[in-house]
């Protein structure tokens, strides 16, 4: 009887144990699965961000040569009108009155164009930086950061006072271009900058 009982009982010790092992095991597996799954979520978070960086990075040359580009167009179709007063006032050949015409035409409808591949680079700027928002951890520098890229403003054409004759006129595009490429970094070029200074360290391998 004692024999049945003792083997019954190992039996069931026996039972228990395996029954232990199993679960162990089954809950070593869940975790590790779980795990994995984490760093894979990670890896594809981390890859997400640099795709970001990535686009933003190659969104800067481009954007800020587009501010340039549409401004110089709208400095070049002020000048070339002037330059028609100019000459008018001054009697001036009509071939030039009227190539001064036909280049301000071409200035205007140049900026025009560019003017539409700005708003379509700016949307696209804007759909970046919107996901950046919500792909990096949320601190009070990004989104500061961010905030200073969503409160760019246009540049309005600089003002253009009334020349009479065309040295001087020349000589106040030469200075306005200049001054506009400054200018177009300072207002552009900068923050785009900050915001990818920023965010480097955390698409780096260490991050």
């Amino acid at each position: 009887t004692y024999t049945l009982i003792i083997n019954a009982l190992v039996g069931l010790l026996s039972a228990l144990i395996g029954a232990g092992v199993v679960l162990y095991a089954a809950q070593r597996s869940h975790k590790h699965e779980e795990m994995m799954a984490s760093q894979e979520t990670a890896k594809e978070e981390r890859q997400k961000r640099r795709n970001l960086f990535g686009q933003l990075f190659s969104e800067r040359k481009g954007l800020t040569q587009l501010y340039f580009s549409r401004f110089e167009a709208t400095i070049h179709s002020q000048v070339h009108e002037s330059a028609q007063k100019i000459l008018k006032k001054q009697n001036g050949l009509k071939e030039d009155i009227d190539r001064n015409i036909a280049e301000q035409s071409y200035w205007k409808h140049r900026g025009n164009e560019l003017l539409e591949k700005l708003a379509l680079e700016e949307m696209r700027l804007s759909e970046i930086t919107g996901l950046i928002s919500v792909s990096f951890p949320e601190t009070q520098e990004l989104t500061r950061l961010i905030n200073q890229l969503n409160e760019i403003k246009t540049l309005k054409p600089p003002y253009q006072p009334d020349f009479e004759d065309l040295t001087a006129l020349e000589a106040w595009k030469t200075d306005t271009l200049l001054r506009l490429d400054i200018k177009v970094k300072q207002e552009y070029l900068t923050p785009i900058n900050d915001l990818i200074v920023f965010l480097k360290p955390l698409v780096e391998d260490n991050a």
